[in-house]
């Protein structure tokens, strides 16, 4: 093991021993603490360990720094639209505070996390070509952003199968509430009711059968993977089993009582590549995106005074090289 590498090990093991001051390394003279290290260890749970949090830390410190440097900016404007979609995915203002209460993390602080985050993501695109005529360009790494349409009819063959629709069907449901009779099992019977009317009548029509009632209501839906999951598990099996215009048995659901009718069914489809070609290259020219970013953090670990000089080992691991990437914010 290379010094540097045991250096690290002796620095983040036993974890318990360690004060949050303890300096594990400095990039470009700026300080990474163990409780830096901490800190993004208690918000990232286990999924990561010390030692690939502090290759992290390092990383954002060196493109924070690079981007103070650079003179890169954010406007308020774009800052105060990624806050709201912040607080918007939190449920509203309490939910937010709620989840910074568990990042330990006023709001000030959040937002002034966030604008640093936007000021690096601005400085890693001017880096890649986002901006064209841009000082900081990497011209070497803008190119390798770039998708050929043959790289994207390479990527649509070898994953063809993930361009595909999603199976569909057209449902009829029947629900008589309860609470419009005086007991459940009065609700029950006129279900049975109207079920049968629907058989012995109208050849299976729901709707029609219905038609008039005040106590039953009847509705069409359009049922993908997603909202199938939402149903009560014996009526998502009922469905995926019964063929096309078959009345299903009467079930009890929080509502009150359901019938349902597979109305029609559609089988998902793989896309053309004329059809996925959007969706390929938007795929593809993230991976790609996110590679040249990966290849411009190793540039600028090079370029850095870090010390250990060696910390991380000739060479980074792939698994944990990647400049973190605060497209999730």
């Amino acid at each position: 093991m290379p010094p540097a590498c045991l250096l690290l090990a002796l620095l983040l093991a036993s974890p318990q021993s360690k004060a949050i001051d303890d300096v594990l390394a400095t990039v470009n003279g700026e300080a990474v603490t163990f409780g830096d290290v901490e800190e993004m260890h208690g918000q990232a749970g286990n999924r990561f360990t010390r030692e690939e949090l502090l290759r992290q830390i390092v990383y954002r410190r060196i493109l924070g720094q690079e981007a103070r440097e650079a003179g890169i900016s954010v406007p308020d404007e774009r800052l105060s639209e990624v806050m709201a979609q912040r607080v918007q995915s939190a449920g509203g203002w309490d939910g937010y505070l709620t989840r910074l209460q568990a990042l330990k993390r006023t709001p000030d602080q959040d937002r002034l996390e966030i604008r640093s985050e936007l000021v690096v993501d601005e400085f890693v695109g001017q880096c890649l070509g986002k901006v064209p005529g841009s000082p900081h360009l990497r011209p070497h790494l803008a190119r390798q952003t770039q998708v050929l349409p043959r790289e994207a009819q390479e990527y649509y063959r070898q994953n063809r199968t993930l361009f595909r629709t999603q199976d569909s069907r057209e449902v009829g449901r029947l629900l008589v509430s309860r609470s419009a009779f005086a007991s459940p099992e009065t609700a029950r019977q006129h279900a049975e009711a109207i079920r049968k009317k629907a058989l012995e009548e109208f050849g299976g029509d729901l709707q029609t059968a219905c038609a008039g009632s005040e106590t039953a209501v009847f509705g069409t839906m359009s049922l993908g993977q997603r909202e199938a999951e939402g149903l009560v598990p014996e009526i998502r099996t009922y469905l995926e089993a019964a063929p096309t215009g078959v009345l299903s048995p009467i079930f009890e659901t929080p509502g009150g009582c359901v019938v349902v009718v597979k109305l029609s069914e559609t089988p998902g489809r793989v896309l053309s590549f004329e059809e996925a070609q959007g969706a390929v290259f938007a795929i593809l020219g993230q991976l790609k995106w996110q590679a040249a970013r990966e290849e411009l953090s190793r540039d600028l670990l090079e370029e850095a005074d870090l010390w250990p000089r060696g910390l991380f080992g000739p060479e980074p691991s792939p698994a944990s090289s990647v400049a973190p990437d605060d497209s999730g914010k």
